[in-house]
C-alpha cells in the first residue's frame, strides 16, 4: 500500500525500499514526515522524524535509534541519550518485560506453548484463561482485583460480561478490529485505528485537545484486528511476536522463513508485505485474508498458499479498495509466468547396464583390500598429550582392490578420538553403488572401538590402518587386513584335512 486517500484529499503516502522496508511516511493528516534506515538484516535502527507544513518544516528533525539482541529482537528504543522502551525476551522469544520512559514497566507469563496467560503491571497481576483449541481469538476471561471479566464469541469476540455490569456487545470492521463495545441501550466506548493500527485517540490528542475516540485497552483489552495493545510497550500483542503501529513492523523476526518464489516475504520484519487492508497476520507468523478468520476445519486452508498463488496470472494490486475473499487477495500479487521454467516432464530413470567383461561384485571376505576416497568436507582436529580429537563430515567416491571396478557414493558424519594404544569412532554413513542400482552397500549409525588398530567384526579379528585429510576437498586411503581371514586360509593350504 503506498497512500490513503478520503474523499479525495490525501491523508499518507508510503514509500518502500527493494526489499520491503517502508523508508518514508509522509502523514499529511497530522502534518508529520519520517524516515527510515535499515541494516542488512533488514533491521530498522534509525527512524528520523519532523513536523511540516504547506510552508514547509516547522521544527527540527527528531531522531530514535534501536537496538537488538543476538536473536534479532527489538531491544531498546533511544532519543538521544534518553532511552524510550526496553524490551526483553524468554528463552521462546516470547515478550517477558517491557518498560519505557515514564518509569512504567509490564511483565508477561506464557504457557508451555507460547501463549500468554497473566501479566503484572503496576503490582496489579492480570490472570486470563483461554481456549487451547485455538490459537488466537481465544480469550475466555479474565481476572484482575478478583473480579472477571468474561468473554463470548466464535471466531471473534462478540460479548463481554463484567461482574457487576450489564453485558457489552462487540461491533467489528471487516479486518475483525473493535470499534465499538456497547451496552443495550447504545452506549458505550468507540474506538478508531489507522491503516496500520494506530490509536485513533492518540493521533486525535496531537491535533486537537480531547478525543472523540476511546483509548485501547481501556475498558475492555481488544483493539486492532483483534490484538491486546500493551501501552508500556506501545505494542500490540500478535501471539508469536508483538507488532508495532507506529512503524508497521513487528519486534522480532518471523519464525517462517519466506517462499523463494515470493521475495517480498524474505523480510521477516514485515506486516502483512504492506498491505494492511487486505491482510491480517492473527497469529504473528503468517499473513492471511480477512474473510478467512473464521479459522475453517476440512479442505480449506487459512494459510495462504503462495505456491498456488503464483500459478494464477493477477492485474496489479488496486491501492484504496478493501478486499475479502482469497481471489482478491491473490490480485496482489505480480504474473511471473513469463519468467517460470517450464515443468520438468517425468523420465523414469534407465537402469544401468554392466559391461560383460565387468565381474560380480563380491561381497565376501578377503584377506587383505586396500581402498582410497576422494571428495569434499571439513574436519576439525585437536592433540594434545598424546590423544588426539577429530570431527567432521564428507562426501566421497571410494574405490577398493576388493571389487576395482565399482565405485561407492556416500557421505559421514562423525567424531573420533585417538590415543597410542585405542581408538573410538561413532557417527552416521550412507554409502550406495551406482553400478547395482543405487543399492545400499553402508547405513545408519556406527561406533568403533580399535585396541592397537584391532576391531572385532562379524566374529573376524581385523587390522586397519589408514589416513584422510579433508579441507573444503580431500581424500584418504586405508590398509584392512582380516586376521581371521587369513588363519583360515593359512590352514586351508597347509592342513587341508582339517575341520577347524
Amino acid at each position: 500500500m503506498t497512500g490513503v486517500e478520503k474523499d479525495g484529499r490525501s491523508l499518507r503516502s508510503y514509500q518502500y525500499g527493494p526489499f520491503g522496508n517502508r523508508i518514508s511516511m509522509e502523514d499529511h493528516e497530522h502534518g508529520i514526515r519520517s524516515e527510515s534506515s535499515y541494516d542488512i538484516l533488514n533491521r530498522l535502527y534509525e527512524e528520523r522524524s519532523c513536523r511540516f507544513s504547506a510552508a514547509g518544516r516547522s521544527d527540527a528533525d527528531k531522531c530514535i535509534y534501536y537496538e537488538y539482541d543476538n536473536r534479532g529482537n527489538l531491544t531498546s528504543e533511544y532519543e538521544g541519550e534518553n532511552l524510550l522502551h526496553g524490551y526483553a525476551y524468554n528463552a521462546l522469544n516470547r515478550l517477558e518485560k517491557p518498560w519505557n520512559r515514564r518509569g512504567k514497566e509490564a511483565t508477561y507469563y506464557y504457557n508451555g506453548t507460547g501463549q500468554r496467560t497473566a501479566e503484572e503491571k503496576d503490582g496489579v497481576r492480570v490472570e486470563y484463561l483461554l481456549d487451547l483449541t485455538k490459537q488466537y481469538n481465544n480469550m475466555l476471561w479474565m481476572e484482575r482485583d478478583n473480579r472477571k471479566q468474561r468473554f463470548y464469541g466464535d471466531s471473534n469476540v462478540s460479548v463481554m460480561e463484567k461482574e457487576g455490569e450489564r453485558p457489552r456487545y462487540y461491533l467489528q470492521d471487516e479486518m475483525g478490529s473493535v470499534l465499538r463495545c456497547l451496552y443495550d441501550n447504545g452506549n458505550g466506548n468507540r474506538y478508531g485505528y489507522d491503516e496500520f493500527g494506530r490509536d485513533a485517540y492518540r493521533l486525535e490528542q496531537k491535533v486537537k485537545t480531547g478525543s472523540s475516540y476511546t483509548r485501547q485497552g481501556e475498558g475492555q483489552p481488544f483493539g486492532y484486528t483483534g490484538y491486546r495493545y500493551d501501552e508500556v510497550g506501545d505494542s500490540y500483542f500478535a501471539q508469536a511476536r508483538e507488532y508495532r503501529p507506529g512503524s508497521g513492523r513487528f519486534l522480532a523476526e518471523d519464525v517462517v522463513r519466506g517462499s523463494e518464489m515470493a521475495p517480498k516475504t524474505w523480510n521477516r520484519y514485515g506486516y502483512c508485505w504492506n498491505n494492511p487492508i487486505a491482510l491480517v497476520d492473527l497469529n504473528g507468523q503468517t499473513p492471511e485474508s480477512p474473510a478467512l478468520q473464521s479459522q475453517p476445519t476440512g479442505s480449506e486452508n487459512i494459510t495462504l498458499d503462495m505456491f498456488d498463488m503464483f500459478e494464477k496470472k493477477s492485474d496489479p494490486p488496486v491501492l484504496f479498495e478493501g478486499f475479502g475473499n482469497k481471489k482478491e487477495v491473490e490480485s496482489l500479487l505480480p504474473d511471473l509466468s513469463p519468467y517460470m521454467p517450464e515443468p520438468a516432464k517425468y523420465k523414469p530413470k534407465e537402469k544401468f547396464t554392466i559391461p560383460s567383461w565387468v565381474p560380480p561384485y563380491d561381497s565376501g571376505k578377503t584377506m587383505v583390500k586396500a581402498s582410497v576416497q576422494f571428495g569434499t568436507g571439513l574436519y576439525a582436529e585437536l592433540k594434545g598429550h598424546g590423544v588426539e580429537a577429530r570431527i567432521g563430515l564428507k562426501d566421497y567416491v571410494e574405490f577398493d582392490s576388493q571389487n576395482p571396478c565399482y565405485f561407492l557414493i556416500g557421505g559421514e558424519v562423525g567424531a573420533g578420538v585417538e590415543s597410542k594404544v585405542a581408538t573410538l569412532n561413532t557417527g552416521g554413513e550412507l554409502a550406495v553403488c551406482p553400478m547395482l542400482d543405487d543399492q545400499v552397500m553402508a547405513e545408519g549409525f556406527f561406533f568403533d572401538a580399535d585396541l592397537f588398530h584391532l576391531r572385532e567384526e562379524d566374529g573376524d579379528i581385523y587390522f586397519n590402518y589408514g589416513a584422510e585429510l579433508y579441507v573444503a576437498i580431500g581424500g584418504g586411503v586405508e590398509l584392512e587386513v582380516n586376521i581371521s581371514e587369513c588363519w583360515r586360509q593359512f590352514c586351508k593350504f597347509f592342513f587341508p584335512n582339517s575341520k577347524s
